[in-house]
């Protein structure tokens, strides 16, 4: 399960949620969020044009591809890339694919020159030679660090510290210095890595299981076992093609394990602890079960009742009105923009944040869906200023603005990225082509 803020507590009184009875108008859901969703043009939107797809596991991407031209390791992360395009994996499973055609990602029409002619770069930071730089800043390194510490715990079985510390972690709604939220980078931290062997996968739910003995009204060794069974789930089903490419035995497998993923969710939604990974294991679930829109719209507001930061419900619920997944063109786009105009809502960060973790799946953003770049700017900013000790959100407001063709916002993102660049979101080949647009005059 890909776990690819703080806000304010709870909904405003006299809001009302409902869904419209799960009807779909001219493609787009009817969703009463204090506001009324109007029919929308339905948008093109199309995955990558490359034979690896998100869910792909390191071995099938080798297998279709064949060997990268070049291979960055970090952790749990692997970046591959190719002529085409860059692939970002996770646990050895794609989480993300960024097409590259020369170079990625493509501004609108009054972008940037031809790749040939874009030589000239920005000026350069001290010591900074604006090549690709494999380091991390003190908010990732801080999020290493954590997640370390917590599988650590977890290997040592040290049930009743993992306890303490993830009841601490949601009774402060604890974050990172980027918005982050401890307790996804707690789960995040007990995966097992797609291609590890079934043997090391049965040793982590035997682990699992004991967690649950001593800790039986436990919420978080609950949650642990649900995200464990999504993610076997898919390891069965050996990525997130259309099933009718699937083996029927694995498929079949498949959902044996995600019926006892949901399963264990129902016991665990009844124990008298809550947390809102419970709302947004719940959502993950709806994607891979493909669940009635009225079910897992009405999830997503049980969710956002209970902690209204918790930003990842907005994002997971946009992926499942992916046209790729559960939705038709427009919808998650709508739903996104519906949301931040909601009272009490995330606003303009919350949108930001979904435009960005929705991204990964075309060429760009704001030309193919009907994301709206000065909205996502706004959230953008206000990120940036909450969390200014976060480099990686810079990089990627750099990114989106490069999608967008906002050279000004661009320069500016460049001129605070200075000597730090990801890896993840950048090839250095797209770095020089636009930092040299960005540096050009208009």
């Amino acid at each position: 399960m890909r776990m690819p803020g703080c806000g304010s507590d709870g909904l405003a009184a006299g809001t009302v949620w409902a869904l419209a009875a799960g009807v779909r108008t001219c493609g787009v859901i009817l969703v009463g969020l204090g506001l009324v969703l109007l029919p929308a043009a339905r948008a093109q939107s199309a995955a990558p044009a490359i034979p690896a797809q998100v869910g792909d596991t390191y071995d099938a991407v080798i297998v279709k591809l064949g060997k990268p031209t070049s291979e960055i390791t970090a952790g749990s992360i692997q970046l591959l890339y190719y002529p085409s395009a860059k692939l970002k994996l996770r646990n050895g499973e794609v989480v993300e694919i960024t097409p590259v055609a020369g170079a990625a990602p493509a501004p609108p029409a009054a972008g940037p020159p031809a790749l040939a002619a874009a030589a000239a770069g920005p000026p350069a930071a001290p010591g900074a030679p604006g090549q690709i730089r494999g380091k991390k800043d003190a908010v990732e390194n801080e999020i290493a660090d954590f997640e370390f510490d917590v599988l650590g715990r977890f290997r040592k079985e040290d049930y009743a510290s993992l306890e303490q510390q993830a009841a601490k972690l949601l009774q402060e709604r604890a974050t990172f210095g980027d918005g982050t939220w401890k307790i996804i980078s707690f789960h995040q931290a007990l995966q097992v890595p797609a291609s590890a062997p079934e043997q090391d996968w049965r040793n982590v739910e035997q682990r699992i299981g004991r967690w649950e003995n001593a800790q039986p009204k436990s919420v978080t060794a609950r949650v642990a076992h649900v995200v464990y069974l999504i993610d076997f789930a898919w390891r069965a089903r050996g990525g997130m093609g259309a099933a009718a490419n699937v083996p029927p035995d694995q498929l079949a497998l498949f959902q044996r394990r995600m019926d006892q993923a949901e399963a264990m969710l129902a016991t665990a939604q009844g124990l008298e602890q809550k947390s809102p990974m419970l709302w947004y294991v719940g959502l993950n679930l709806a994607i891979g079960n493909h669940w009635p829109v009225a079910k897992t719209v009405n999830l997503y507001i049980d969710g956002k009742k209970y902690e209204n930061g918790f930003w990842y419900l907005d994002t997971t619920m946009c992926g499942y009105l992916s046209p790729h997944w559960n939705g038709h063109a427009g919808e998650w786009e709508q739903f996104a923009a519906t949301e931040a105009q909601r009272p009490g809502s995330l606003g303009s960060e919350g949108y930001a944040r979904v435009v960005y973790a929705m991204k990964g799946g075309y060429r760009n953003v704001f030309k193919e869906t009907q994301a709206q770049w000065p909205e996502a700017k706004d959230g953008f900013q206000v990120l940036m200023q909450k969390y200014p000790q976060s480099l990686q959100l810079v990089n990627e407001y750099a990114y989106l603005a490069c999608n967008a063709g906002d050279r000004e916002a661009a320069r500016g993102a460049f001129d605070r990225m200075g000597n730090f660049v990801d890896p993840f979101i950048w090839t250095a080949e797209s770095l020089r082509v636009l930092r040299g647009w960005a540096y050009q005059a208009p």
